[in-house]
């Protein structure tokens, strides 16, 4: 009904990206851009989906232009940083994720203080975290699972499951869980919320 529209493109990427089809979804996500240049929300998404999917340099000049269009935006400081993460650059990260305004950064400066070796730090920040936790369990299952707590990682996101906290969808193709692949647990619960195909 609304082919032209970048907004509904890029939502249809996202949902392409939650089940995994990374392919389909970047190739919506840069169809919505295209669509769009000047949508940051599209830049955004399509910037988190390169970053799941180990595009690291194509992640990072999306957001770089998504942070142009829209230097307040939420969550694009913190992507920026996830993705200066994985790629070791732990430093950077650190700057990136500190510049983060919303609630979450802590999960972020969780990680990349026990990449820095900073673990009091860290657990200062998943303690601050835990208090937020009850609008969103979910977000603290990607640090435990990082710093290798598996059982609390699994701990959070049946917690999370049971509220039905709005981060269950992102589970499977969340790249800080990678830890949990090989635990026995994983295949059970990504059938538990419908993503075991």
């Amino acid at each position: 009904m609304a082919p032209s529209d970048s907004t509904i493109t890029s939502c249809l990427a996202s949902c392409e990206f939650i089940f995994g089809n990374f392919d389909r979804a970047i190739t919506l996500g840069k169809a919505a851009v295209e669509l769009d240049p000047l949508n940051p929300t599209a830049c955004r998404e399509l910037g988190r989906i390169f970053g799941c999917a180990g595009r690291h340099s194509e992640a990072r000049e999306t957001l770089l232009r998504a942070l142009e269009l829209s230097p307040d935006m939420t969550a694009l400081h913190l992507a920026l940083g996830y993705s200066a993460l994985v790629e070791g650059k732990f430093e950077e990260a650190c700057k990136l994720v500190e510049k983060e305004t919303a609630g979450f950064r802590y999960c972020g400066l969780a990680m990349v203080a026990f990449a820095l070796g900073r673990q009091e730090e860290s657990d200062l920040h998943l303690a601050c975290l835990r208090m937020k936790a009850k609008s969103g369990p979910s977000r603290l299952s990607c640090p435990c699972a990082y710093r290798d707590e598996v059982d609390k990682a699994f701990e959070w996101l049946e917690r999370a499951y049971d509220i039905r906290d709005s981060g269950i969808p992102l589970t499977k193709t969340q790249p800080f869980l990678k830890s949990l692949h090989s635990d026995p647990r994983w295949p059970v619960f990504l059938k538990k919320i419908g993503m075991d195909d």
